[in-house]
């Protein structure tokens, strides 16, 4: 699928997240601008865990922003979890 040609916006539901939802992805994380490895490592840890723990996706997200959150800056405003918030890996 050619997105540029089809003009999709790459952070809107009809950009990335959505080309992905059809190409089979189960849930689509990213950010919204680049952010530094700190926070990324602080959300991408905390994430994981959580979802082993058996939270959901709306769980696991808000506590890995948390996580990232503590690098001290506004990157964890960054961080985006497209699916159903109420799924999880059980």
């Amino acid at each position: 699928m050619d997105v540029k040609r089809l003009g999709l916006g790459r952070i809107t539901w009809g950009g990335w997240p959505k080309v992905f939802n059809q190409v089979g992805a189960s849930v689509f994380v990213w950010t919204s601008w680049p952010v530094r490895d700190t926070p990324a490592s602080n959300f991408s840890k905390a994430f994981y865990d959580a979802l082993r723990s058996g939270q959901t996706l709306a769980e696991a997200a808000t506590a890995a922003r948390l996580e990232a959150k503590n690098a001290g800056d506004a990157s964890w405003l960054a961080f985006k979890v497209y699916r159903n918030p109420r799924a999880n890996i059980t």
